[in-house]
């Protein structure tokens, strides 16, 4: 994941595509890694990448829940927290 290779202290390359997350160098391809290992809400990237977990508080997830939805391949209204109806977008 991208925070171990900045903890290496390697640099994140423009194949891991938009820094979605700046304070924990969360990228688009992690989050497309958390969604490969099965990860559906906003939630479960959270747990897999720390997404908006560093000095921002969350400030990121704005873009994280665009980014999530296009990766999911859904509209950021079908996206939830944490499953059933803990939905994140008004309909």
């Amino acid at each position: 994941m991208s925070r171990d290779i900045i903890s290496e202290g390697g640099m994140i390359s423009d194949g891991q595509g938009d820094v979605v997350c700046p304070c924990m160098g969360v990228t688009r391809a992690d989050i497309r890694e958390a969604i490969r290992r099965g990860a559906r809400t906003l939630d479960g990237v959270i747990f897999r990448t720390g997404l908006g977990m560093g000095i921002c508080q969350g400030m990121c997830l704005g873009r994280a829940i665009k980014v999530i939805s296009e990766e999911l391949g859904i509209d950021p209204t079908e996206l939830t927290k944490s499953g059933g109806d803990s939905w994140l977008v008004t309909r």
